[in-house]
């Protein structure tokens, strides 16, 4: 680390001001995040002065913004930190100023404070790595993340390790409160994790009948639910699968209002069912919204797609028939093969 890059990340703390101007600067670069960010790092390596408070407004505006995603952004800063670029400060700052769009900085957090305390990790493998910061560092190629190409290592660790992070956790259950706030580009990172009583009240309306939780929202959600399966424990897998039969049931059922029988009410006039108050009601327009973070596909692609494995679980409860049906979609949908890990069967 060169000697320009340790004065500016001792000086980190006194640029305030400075943040909004870079903000500015990446919106109008909104689509090369990651090939600053990757520039930046080579730079700082190489011993070369690095603006932090750019490149901490980059930051800022990705997350804002919703111009990257959860991968990459946790990644650079990591790497930003190791480099010093950023400091234990700026990380603090962001995570308490964004915990609506990424209440995993909690463990980005929790990561510089071993880093630098000395602090060894064990990985799945068993191996001992002088820091998470390292084994983080390790398994993930800088010129892949910036093209948003991510290990299934890094997946792997983040889905199982980071999730599954006490701060973390405690940080879902403080944005499931504010679900209303959280940013559609990152929900699709924490959704799942909630309880079911957390998701029910999510996929509700806020006050003035809006919905908590936006289409686009909803499309990630459902587009992330086959991502992630593919990283999940048999546990996680039988878990996730309960709590998706109640988020489809609440978003596609439960709104409609029933007359004696337990049928439907048609809104008079129409072949559209009733809205009960403060529901948020999915039907046939909202299954042509398209996801924002994953290659605009449909929701109803998606929702066709786990409803399919989904009716081989209930007929089988065979786990790994389901997550092999889920795999098939995943390679149809994105054309990629989809990995499961034999470290969590």
């Amino acid at each position: 680390m060169g000697e320009a890059t340790k004065i500016e990340r001792q000086n980190l703390s006194t640029r305030n001001g400075k943040y909004s101007d870079s903000e500015s600067e990446a919106r109008h670069n909104n689509t090369r995040l990651g090939q600053y960010w990757e520039k930046w790092c080579k730079d700082a390596d190489a011993g070369r002065w690095v603006d932090s408070a750019k490149y901490e407004g980059f930051v800022r505006y990705a997350l804002k913004d919703g111009k990257s995603n959860t991968y990459q952004v946790m990644y650079y800063l990591i790497r930003g930190y190791k480099l010093g670029i950023l400091d234990n400060l700026s990380l603090v700052n962001i995570g308490g100023e964004l915990v609506a769009q990424s209440p995993h900085m909690e463990h980005i957090i929790m990561l510089a404070d071993g880093y630098e305390k000395g602090q060894k990790f064990v990985d799945f493998d068993g191996n001992v790595w002088p820091s998470e910061v390292d084994y983080m560092l390790a398994i993930q190629d800088g010129d892949k993340a910036a093209k948003f190409n991510f290990s299934d290592d890094y997946k792997q660790w983040f889905l199982q390790r980071v999730n599954y992070s006490k701060r973390v956790r405690e940080r879902f259950t403080k944005v499931a409160r504010i679900a209303n706030k959280a940013d559609h580009d990152y929900i699709q990172d924490f959704f799942w994790e909630w309880d079911e009583r957390q998701i029910k009240d999510a996929l509700s309306q806020s006050t003035g009948n809006v919905d908590n939780i936006t289409p686009a929202g909803i499309a990630n959600i459902y587009g992330g639910f086959i991502e992630n399966a593919m990283y999940w424990t048999d546990a996680d897998l039988q878990d996730k699968i309960s709590k998706f039969k109640t988020a489809d049931w609440k978003l596609f059922e439960s709104w409609k209002k029933l007359d004696e029988n337990g049928n439907p009410k048609m809104i008079p006039g129409t072949n559209r069912p009733e809205v009960k108050p403060g529901e948020m009601a999915y039907g046939d327009e909202q299954l042509d919204q398209r996801d924002i973070v994953f290659g605009n596909i449909p929701l109803r692609t998606y929702r066709d797609a786990i409803l399919d494995a989904l009716r081989i679980y209930d007929s089988t409860h065979d786990l790994d028939q389901t997550r092999a049906a889920l795999q098939d979609s995943y390679r149809r949908i994105w054309g990629k093969a989809g990995f499961v890990s034999p470290l969590f069967k």
